[in-house]
């Protein structure tokens, strides 16, 4: 399973002018539109690609980042920056299983059947709260399905 490194999410968001403003969701359409003729996931499009750092953009998954796409996308890679440090996780040797990036959002239907192994196969998933106080996350059903799974870690 692959994922993306904190760096290339920084990039991204920087490269589409993202701000704390910037829903998920919205995230979500510019991945639809790079990926339409493909209908690749990120992922498979930029495997053997670099960060600005010379770092790999893309490499084996090591956590699995559960969140909701009402959501601001900064205030994601944010609360994934505060875990990684918290935890004393170097950034360089993390990628982050981001369903975006992921999966191949043209097909969705079929991908989403894998998606109960996904979480195990990582074996380390974070959900992200936001906002804290009232985490949307929680009043999800796709996001509950994952926190069930990450409980058989």
């Amino acid at each position: 399973l692959l994922g993306v490194s904190p760096r290339f999410l920084r990039e991204f968001a920087s490269w589409y002018q993202m701000d704390q403003s910037t829903a998920t969701y919205t995230v979500a359409e510019v991945i639809l539109e790079l990926t339409a003729k493909t209908r690749r996931s990120i992922v498979e499009l930029l495997r053997h690609d670099f960060t600005s750092d010379g770092r790999p953009a893309v490499g084996t998954a090591t956590i699995f980042v559960s969140h909701a796409h009402a959501c601001s996308f900064p205030k994601m890679l944010d609360a994934m920056d505060a875990y990684l440090s918290l935890h004393g996780l170097h950034p360089e040797s993390v990628y982050l299983w981001v369903d975006l990036f992921t999966i191949r959002q043209h097909l969705i239907a079929q991908e989403i059947l894998q998606m109960e192994h996904v979480e195990v196969a990582i074996g380390h998933v974070v959900m992200v709260l936001d906002p804290w106080d009232k985490p949307v996350c929680l009043t999800r059903a796709w996001c509950l399905y994952e926190v069930v799974h990450s409980l058989e870690l």
